[in-house]
């Protein structure tokens, strides 16, 4: 079941990054080198048409080399370069709005000769590149496109942290997209901030290029009692890194209890994960600002075999701190929660 549900997530994100609507469209990768317009270049086969993919394999030179008109598309092309696309004889690739082309670490795109404008790729009727450069990976055209910023170099689909194996930490993470990745690390810190790496893994993509969704996880035997301080660290070929942002989980070891609160920090909604439990329990819930004022108060029923608990405020609080008590047979629990409304 699990798997099934990753799966499903990748192949909506991957119809969310190729600009779908409905129903992914056809994807065009090219099976060997080959002119633009020949059907068997490609494994449909058939010539790229309206709100296709297309992806151009490393060690393939795609030639253009008659006018490619797609401006009055409905629907946008995709082209993912690997390779190289290449320009002969003054032709052009016009492309609707919303296309893109994305070139990446390896790819290229050029012309057959010397310095001349008369080759060129509109997008939007935009001129966003001609024959008088060449255009090296990595790439996007046009260079503002969102979806292009984020995919450069690696764009990473959320990074969460979960109560598993009774006292351990599970995290995990997806890749919607890696250019030139290396590898993997997870830090841990407690409230001194002071991050030491407890986790690693390589990148999962081939030669560190992918424009498929990858997932990642890996576990943390040994997390502290309190809060836990978690952050992504993505290292690329070339030695630089990035950082996701810092979510944290606090694990509250009380009388055989367990709290587990994600994401953490959150908008002010976020879900509780109780462990330990022998019996069904009525659980009287309090949010409390550092003043000590009540912001939140609910009445939850939870089971032993399914203790999770949702906590959304009514209303939006304000960037900091709150403590969250839950009340269980008379006795008070407290996990702090951080919000984040920035």
């Amino acid at each position: 079941m699990k798997n099934e549900k990753i799966n499903m997530i990748s192949a909506f994100i991957i119809c969310i990054l190729f600009f779908t609507s409905s129903l992914c469209a056809l994807t065009h990768k090219s099976v060997a080198s080959g002119n633009w317009s020949t059907a068997s270049t490609w494994n449909a086969p058939a010539v790229p048409a309206c709100g296709d993919s297309i992806v151009i394999q490393a060690g393939h030179t795609i030639s253009v080399t008659n006018q490619q008109n797609y401006s009055g598309c409905g629907t946008p092309l995709k082209i993912i370069v690997y390779g190289e696309l290449r320009f002969f004889n003054g032709s052009k690739l016009s492309l609707p709005c919303n296309s893109y082309v994305l070139v990446l670490l390896g790819g290229k795109v050029q012309a057959d000769v010397g310095l001349s404008n008369s080759n060129y790729i509109q997008i939007c009727n935009n001129v966003e590149w001609n024959s008088n450069s060449i255009l090296n990976g990595l790439a996007c055209l046009p260079a503002s496109l969102p979806i292009c910023a984020s995919v450069l170099p690696v764009e990473i689909v959320g990074f969460k942290a979960e109560l598993c194996n009774e006292d351990n930490i599970c995290f995990n993470w997806l890749t919607a997209t890696e250019t030139n990745s290396n590898y993997f690390e997870v830090e841990r810190a407690t409230d001194d901030f002071n991050f030491r790496v407890i986790y690693a893994a390589n990148s999962k993509a081939p030669a560190g290029n992918s424009y498929y969704t990858i997932s990642y996880s890996g576990i943390d035997k040994k997390p502290l009692n309190g809060i836990n301080y978690y952050r992504l660290k993505q290292v690329d070929n070339d030695h630089h890194s990035n950082y996701s942002k810092v979510i944290s989980v606090h694990l509250a070891l009380e009388q055989g209890l367990k709290f587990l609160v994600f994401p953490n920090p959150n908008s002010g909604e976020f879900t509780v994960q109780i462990t330990g439990l022998k019996n069904d329990e009525n659980i009287t819930v309090f949010l409390r600002d550092t003043d000590g004022s009540i912001v939140y108060k609910a009445m939850h029923h939870v089971t032993a075999d399914d203790s999770l608990l949702k906590v959304s405020s009514p209303f939006k609080l304000n960037h900091g701190s709150y403590f969250c008590s839950f009340i269980i047979d008379n006795t008070e629990y407290v996990v702090r929660i951080i919000v984040d409304n920035r």
